[in-house]
Parts: C-alpha cells; sequence; structure tokens
C-alpha cells in the first residue's frame, strides 16, 4: 500500500501541469486564425466550463472512492473486473504514449533555444523526420531524470512538480503583462474568424471549442493520487477541481490575447511555435521568444512529469488488484513508490523515443479517444453509482449530483464519436493510421488479459475489492 504523502498543493500543481503542457506555444496561431482573437478565447472558456461539469463528476465520484488508480477503480466498483481491466489498459496507452510524447518534445524545444542542436548527425528518418543524436540523448536524459525522482516515491515526484508549475505560473503571468504593455488593439482584429459572415464566425468558433476538452483532460491525475494524498474535508475535491479548471481557463485565454494583441495572426502562421515568435516580433527581441519558450519547457516538463506519474498508478491499481501481473502492485521499501511501474513506464518511454515527431500526431489523435472514452465510462458509471444509492445513505444533493453525472456523461459521449470520427473526417479514408494503433492496443490487450487469467483466479473477488479499495 502507497503511502499519503501528497499535499493540496501538490495535488494541484499535479492536474495543472498535466493540462498546461506545450501544445499552447505550438497552436496559438492556429486558434486565433480559425475563431478569431474573442473568438479563440471565448471558445476556451466555453470548452473549460463544459469540462468543469465533467471534473465535478470526477469529485462526486472522486469523494465516494478516495483510493489510488482512479478511474480503474470506478469501474470496477460500477461495473466490473473486465470493464476495469479495460479501462485501465485505455489509461495505460494515455498516459504512457503522452510521457513518450514529451520525451520527444523536449528535443524539439531546446533546439529551437540552442539551434546547435540541429547540425547533430542524423542517425536514421521515419516517415520523413530526422532522427537527430541530440534527440535521442535529451530524450534518455529526460526519461531518467523523471523515471528517477518518481521512483524516489510520489514526496518526490510531487516536490518537483509543485516547483516547476509555480514557477511556468510565474513566468505566464509576466509574459500576459508583457503583452498587455507591449501590443496594439488593431491586432486583435479579426475578433471573430475572417469577419466576413457569421456562418464562418460559428464554424471557426465551433472548430476551436471541440478541441478545448483535450487541452483540459489534465484534470484526470488527481483521481490517479487521491490515494496518496493528504486530502480532507466535504467539498475540499471540488474546490481543487475548480481551481484547476478556472486557472486552467485563464491561463489560455490569457496566452491568447497575449499573442493576439502582440502581432497580427497572419504573421504567425507560417511558424512552428507561434507564440514564441509573436513576443520577438513584438519586443524585436530573441531573447523573449527564449524567454517563452523556456516557459514552454516547464509546461512540457510538468506534463511528462505528471503523466508519467499517472501511468505507473494506473499500473499499480491493476497490479494491486491482481488483474495483471502482481509485480505491478509491488511498492518500494517505504511504501512511497510502485517500482517495477515505474521501470515498465521508462522502458516504454525509450522505446517510443526512437520513433520520433513522426508519432506525435498519431499519439495526440489516439490520446483523444482515449481521454473521452474514459471520461464516458466514469461519467456513466458515476451516474449508476448515485442512482443505486439507498435514500438513507445518499448525499442531501443526490438528485443534482445525478442530473450533473447525466450531462457529463452526454457531453462526453458525444466526444467519443467526434473523436472516433475525426480521422475519417480530416483524411476521407475509413482506414487511418490511428484506427491501426487502437487496434493492435485492443489486441495486445486482449492478449495481457488472457494470459493474466491465472493470476486473476489466484484470489476471490471479495478480496480483489477490498485490495483495490485500500489503494
Amino acid at each position: 500500500m502507497l503511502k499519503s504523502e501528497i499535499t493540496t498543493s501538490q495535488l494541484f500543481s499535479i492536474a495543472f501541469g498535466a493540462i498546461i503542457g506545450v501544445s499552447w506555444i505550438m497552436l496559438v496561431a492556429i486558434w486565433i486564425w480559425q475563431a478569431g482573437s474573442i473568438g479563440a478565447i471565448l471558445a476556451f472558456v466555453a470548452g473549460g466550463m463544459v469540462m468543469l461539469v465533467v471534473a465535478f463528476s470526477y469529485a462526486d465520484i472522486g469523494k465516494a472512492f478516495p483510493v489510488t488508480g482512479g478511474e480503474v477503480v470506478y469501474a470496477y466498483k460500477n461495473y466490473n473486473k473486465t470493464m476495469s481491466f479495460a479501462v485501465g489498459w485505455v489509461l495505460l496507452f494515455l498516459y504512457a504514449s503522452l510521457t513518450v510524447f514529451e520525451a520527444v518534445s523536449v528535443s524539439w524545444v531546446l533546439s529551437t533555444i540552442f539551434p546547435s542542436l540541429n547540425e547533430s548527425p542524423i542517425l536514421y528518418q521515419i516517415a520523413g523526420s530526422d532522427i537527430r543524436l541530440s534527440d535521442i540523448i535529451i530524450g534518455l536524459v529526460g526519461i531518467v531524470f523523471i523515471g528517477f525522482i518518481n521512483y524516489r516515491g510520489a514526496k518526490s515526484a510531487s516536490s518537483f512538480q509543485e516547483i516547476s508549475t509555480y514557477l511556468l505560473l510565474f513566468m505566464s503571468i509576466l509574459f500576459i503583462l508583457a503583452g498587455l504593455w507591449q501590443g496594439k488593439a488593431e491586432n486583435l482584429i479579426p475578433y471573430f474568424s475572417d469577419g466576413q459572415n457569421l456562418g464562418s464566425n460559428l464554424l471557426g468558433f465551433s472548430a476551436v471549442l471541440v478541441t478545448t476538452p483535450l487541452f483540459f483532460a489534465g484534470f484526470g491525475a488527481i483521481p490517479q493520487a487521491l490515494g496518496e494524498s493528504k486530502l480532507s474535508g466535504e467539498n475540499t475535491l471540488k474546490n481543487l477541481m475548480l481551481m484547476v479548471i478556472a486557472a486552467a481557463i485563464i491561463f489560455y485565454c490569457g496566452i491568447i490575447f497575449a499573442a493576439a494583441f502582440l502581432t497580427p495572426v497572419a504573421d504567425l502562421m507560417n511558424e512552428g511555435l507561434p507564440a514564441a515568435k509573436a513576443f520577438e516580433i513584438a519586443f524585436s527581441s530573441s531573447l523573449m521568444a527564449k524567454a517563452v519558450l523556456f516557459a514552454g519547457l516547464l509546461g512540457l516538463i510538468t506534463t511528462w512529469n505528471a503523466t508519467f506519474f499517472a501511468a505507473t498508478r494506473v499500473l499499480y491499481c491493476l497490479g494491486n488488484a491482481k488483474l495483471i501481473s502482481q509485480r505491478f502492485g509491488e511498492v518500494n521499501e517505504n511504501g512511497s513508490a510502485p517500482i517495477f511501474a515505474v521501470l515498465f513506464v521508462s522502458v516504454f518511454s525509450i522505446i517510443g523515443l526512437f520513433f520520433g515527431r513522426s508519432a506525435l500526431l498519431l499519439l495526440v489523435s489516439v490520446g483523444g479517444i482515449c481521454v473521452s472514452f474514459v471520461f464516458m465510462i466514469t461519467c456513466a458509471g458515476a451516474t449508476k453509482y448515485f442512482k443505486a444509492l439507498p435514500l438513507d445513505s445518499a448525499p442531501s444533493n443526490n438528485k443534482t449530483i445525478i442530473q450533473r453525472c447525466i450531462f457529463a456523461s452526454v457531453i462526453t459521449l458525444g466526444l467519443l464519436i467526434i473523436s472516433i470520427a475525426q480521422p475519417t473526417m480530416s483524411s476521407g479514408s475509413l482506414w487511418n493510421p490511428e484506427y491501426i494503433v487502437m487496434l493492435c492496443w485492443i489486441i495486445l490487450g486482449v492478449v495481457v488479459w488472457a494470459l493474466s487469467q491465472s493470476v486473476r483466479n489466484s484470489i476471490s473477488d471479495e478480496t480483489r475489492t477490498k485490495l483495490i479499495l485500500q489503494g
């Protein structure tokens, strides 16, 4: 059993750090181009409010089961062990693939800050993407570092996360203030899409809106850590979710406004890292661009650490419940880290590192399907759980909770349908790499499930329930 070492502040940093990442540096110009400066801001406000409903549903079910493993535990209690494994298997792909994404992205950001890294020898190519020696070395160093602090335990990982996240917040506030000081109001035009007609305004706004849930999904890292947290109080978890989503909305809206206020969006569309370019153009300083990139690097590191942590807790929960090899449920001597799970995620990250940048977009697309599936199953399960509670034991606001969970279930079902259809909508083909990756992971999951039968049969379901609820 893992020790309770994570404070409320550290829980916030895990979730907020998992949300922010580095995508804002790459995509801010696209958001502004599609929806306009104000339209993009409103899309993120609306998207954040929608995800807050989902986050509150997570808080409701999380309060009922405050243990390590989050959605894996909820699926076990509200469905069965098969669904629990399925949710855990999908979550494992989501979080582990995100650790690969960060491992690959870190060399991308660093090579922009330090262009000399681009002179490193090219080892090979994948899908037209060069894999340089510097990419492999930087990625390996990062994986070893993140793996080491997580191997030391939750206290080590969460303390590092807290420092990195609050430094990122501090730098972000400075950037937004700098944007307000140096920008020009005319750069905000067009406020909505291309300003030609209502139809294009609505289409541009909708195009950004449907993607926003993916940029708020990091709050799902909180349930993975609840069993190791010191969280207490009637509404503490719900308030924490509110703080995380509100902070993320403010961050995204502030960055969008600052970038749009500083530089006309047309000047940024052909830039690989437009957020940094906006500050470079406005201040005529490459140093400002590097400062923004450093903030992006911090965001990348916080997401990397948070998703690595979450992946190990998913594996720990599956192993502890003996749904897969019980070795994944083993912890170190002081009970602060699942050692075999940490080693597994580290090795997975190293393997993924050698596929390079060509894998990034594919991982994001499949990750969108994964997170939508888990959200939908969790919210539907929460609805089922609260509906089944006896009246004399149900929370006083049980009716409100049920209505909120139903609404969240409908929202996340819609997100799942959109995310599954998106590859076909984008390519016009029914057979896409995303579907191939999904199919391969499902087949591998079926194999693992079959090979784990003897482990599952080694204990009764009653014993498994006790283990999974102990965290």
